[in-house]
Order: C-alpha cells, then sequence, then structure tokens
C-alpha cells in the first residue's frame, strides 16, 4: 500500500461554524438516579471504565484501576482487592459481580465484544516484563479469552508485537461480526520507528490472522467499525509535516473491502493538533468526531463532527469549545442521532448532553451524577437508553476512597416524517 506522504489526498470541504439551535424539534434526555456500584453483599466496586459490549441482557465493563472496597470503608480504608479484577458484569436488575483477571499477572487494554448468549470476547495485554501506559510497547502479547457463565476460558495467544500503539487511546474497539472478530492497532517499523501502519488483528474460527496497512507516519490512534453495507471502515491520526509550522495530527478515513482502500484526509489543516478521533454507524453511514486544539493550549480545544455517506458529507460542525471538551464521549441515538456527553465545565461535576440533527447542533440538558473521572463512558442498552459509568472520590467518612457509579440515561427524539 502507497505511504500516506505520496498519495494525493483529497480533502472534504466543511464549513465550520459555532452550533445552531435552529427550530427543529430538538430530542430530549431523562434519567433514572444514579447508583453506586455495589456487589450484594455491600461492597464498593470502582473501576477506570475503557470497554464495553451487552449480551444476552448483560452488561460487561473492563478497565484499569479496578478495586474493590469492603462495606462501610471511608476515604482513608485500602482496598481489598487490586489487580486480581478486570471490570464488572450488570445485569438487568442492575445486580453486580466481579470479573476476575484471567491470567496469574497484571494485564492492561483489555477490550471486550458481545458473544453469544451472555458471553463475551475479550482482548488484553501483557508485557515481556513489565507493561504500562506508554504510547509503544517494545514487546507485547495480545491474548484472547471468552467469558461465559462467570468464568473465564484458557487465554490463548491472538500476536505478539513490537513498537505498537496499544494503549487505551491507541487502538480500536474489538469488533464483532458475523462471528469474527476484528482488531485494529497502530504499528512502528522496527529501527524506524515513527514509520508505520495499522494492523488488522481477525479471529475466523480458532485461528488469527493478521495484515497491514501501510501508511507512512505511524498513526497516533485508530478507530474502526463495520458500516451498514457490511464494511470496515477506518478512521485515524497521524503526524504530518505543513510547511512553516510544526508537525500536526491530521484525520484519515479508509476502508477495507477484499483489500485496504487508499486513505483519504478529512479532517486537519497541518497546524492544529486533531485527537481523539470516534466513529459511530448511523442508518445511512457513519458519523465521525474529534477534537481540534493549538498545542500546548487546551482553552482552544473544541469538538467537530462531520457526518459522512458514501464518499460524500452530508452534515458537519462544531460541538463545543473549551478544556472542558476534552476527553468526550460519542455514540448513536437510534442509528439516527450522535450523542456527545462531556464535562459541563473546567470544575463542573455534570455531563452536558449534545446531539445533532441535520447540520444543527444543540444541548439537550444536564446528566446529574456523580462525575469526577475524565470520561463518561457509555454504551447503548437499546436503540434510545444507555448506561453511563462514572466515578467519584471519597469525601465524607462514609464514602470508600472511590467509587464508580452507573446511571440509565435515556433519549427521545423526533421520529422522521413519513413520505
Amino acid at each position: 500500500m502507497t505511504p500516506l506522504h505520496v498519495v494525493h489526498l483529497a480533502v472534504i470541504a466543511l464549513s465550520l461554524t459555532a452550533a445552531p439551535q435552529g427550530d427543529a424539534p430538538a430530542c430530549s434526555a431523562s434519567q433514572e438516579q444514579p447508583r453506586r456500584m455495589e456487589l450484594p453483599d455491600g461492597r464498593t466496586v470502582s473501576v477506570d471504565v475503557r470497554s464495553l459490549a451487552t449480551s444476552g441482557g448483560l452488561a460487561m465493563a473492563l478497565g484499569h484501576h479496578a478495586y474493590v472496597f469492603p462495606r462501610g470503608a471511608s476515604p482513608m480504608t485500602s482496598p481489598t482487592l487490586v489487580d486480581s479484577i478486570m471490570g464488572v458484569v450488570i445485569d438487568a436488575s442492575g445486580k453486580v459481580t466481579l470479573v476476575p483477571n484471567p491470567m496469574p499477572r497484571a494485564v492492561v487494554f483489555p477490550r471486550v465484544a458481545a458473544g453469544p448468549n451472555g458471553s463475551f470476547h475479550a482482548l488484553f495485554v501483557t508485557g515481556e516484563d513489565s507493561i504500562d501506559d506508554k504510547p509503544a510497547q517494545d514487546t507485547a502479547t495480545i491474548w484472547y479469552a471468552r467469558f461465559e457463565r462467570g468464568q473465564w476460558s484458557k487465554p490463548e495467544t491472538a500476536w505478539s508485537t513490537r513498537h505498537s500503539r496499544l494503549q487505551s487511546d491507541g487502538a480500536s474497539a474489538l469488533l464483532e461480526r458475523n462471528g469474527e472478530l476484528t482488531f485494529l492497532f497502530p504499528i512502528g517499523d522496527p529501527g524506524h520507528f515513527y514509520n508505520g501502519g495499522i494492523v488488522r488483528l481477525r479471529r475466523r474460527g480458532a485461528s488469527w490472522t493478521a495484515d497491514t496497512l501501510r501508511t507512512g507516519p505511524m498513526p497516533n490512534a485508530v478507530r474502526a467499525i463495520f458500516t451498514p453495507d457490511g464494511a470496515l471502515t477506518a478512521l485515524f491520526a497521524a503526524t504530518s509535516s505543513t510547511a512553516g509550522a510544526p508537525p500536526a495530527e491530521q484525520l484519515y478515513l479508509t476502508r477495507v473491502d477484499s483489500v485496504w482502500q487508499a486513505p483519504r484526509r478529512i479532517a486537519g489543516d497541518g497546524v492544529q493538533q486533531t485527537t481523539l478521533p470516534i466513529l459511530a454507524t448511523l442508518n445511512d453511514g457513519i458519523v465521525m468526531s474529534w477534537i481540534s486544539w493549538q498545542w500546548m493550549h487546551s482553552e482552544t480545544s473544541r469538538i467537530e463532527w462531520m457526518r459522512v455517506a458514501g464518499d460524500s458529507t452530508v452534515a458537519g460542525g462544531i460541538v463545543a469549545f473549551g478544556d472542558n471538551t476534552f476527553p468526550f464521549e460519542m455514540i448513536a441515538v437510534e442509528r439516527r442521532y450522535p450523542l456527545w456527553l462531556l464535562r459541563g465545565g473546567p470544575s463542573s461535576a455534570d455531563v452536558v448532553l449534545f446531539t445533532a440533527s441535520g447540520d444543527t447542533t444543540r444541548s439537550i440538558g444536564t446528566l446529574t451524577t456523580p462525575f469526577e473521572n475524565p470520561r463518561p463512558a457509555t454504551i447503548a442498552l437499546s436503540p434510545s437508553r444507555f448506561l453511563v459509568f462514572t466515578q467519584k472520590r471519597g469525601k465524607a467518612d462514609h464514602e470508600p476512597m472511590a467509587a464508580s457509579y452507573t446511571t440509565v440515561l435515556e433519549i427521545r427524539c423526533p421520529r422522521p416524517a413519513r413520505r
């Protein structure tokens, strides 16, 4: 595949304006009472949730720094379980059960996808000696296991890799389609780390295979989804240089049919940084969102978005401005409307909600829930109901050192007019 720096990439023109309010009917939001994540015996759980999936009425939430605190814990009480769990499973009634670590050593960067009948597929990473949240890992092993009825299958090696960006913000979600699994992650060239590409890791049957898209500069992050026509689409951020300006990230879009298609640049002017790309599938295409900002000036941060159908840009614009926009969450409502969740302000504990209809974006209210962690991890329970995970530090004597909270959010949007 031809590297990015010699491909003539078409830039999709997009007029970016402040979010208009418009007169079209707006979506509305309602919520249930937030629930502190507790086990049936009263112990409190805290997880920095990084990956979510639902299957058979169950929701699995995996992440980092998963701790359990005893019943009646105060902010000074130490956790009783450290590094021995990966997250939780929550059933339809709200009952929480622990997901144990399937390995005899610490694992990081978990990814989970739905399996059949309440089971889940998961990938996770270990290092040769130790591994942490560094952007790139010199030597790492990607493991696969299946979780069903409270038990893990025996972990198997999916791939061993070097010079890879496997951290939570660098690699894609774990995708499942027709019984096959797909996972994308950036990789660097041996001996020339800043060049590289994207590896597509696939599991068909019991076998894992991999192929690589050469991109020139090693991508900083990659996201992937399946579009309504079944094609795998990837959005990735890669650093490029513009004359007279320092290197800046730009965003590229590519598809995988029988082979990788040539990437096309869809965002980034070569001056502002573009980061934190997110993708979602809609009925008639895809929606993508990202942050543009001036290096070292967080107050310049703005959330931008674009809706694409085929090769055409349908809509786009700016959702919000300010240093409270990083990081953010985006998910699709009824496969028709993008929904953004972000912090209400630099010191706010509120989650502000935005939706878009056509090219109009607007705030539709605030989710009131304990929220002191960076990002409100969110998963759809149905086309219009969502489970939002947040965290809070303990301050009162009756609160543990840290706790996760779940809040059910419902978004009601106007139905399209019949033709």
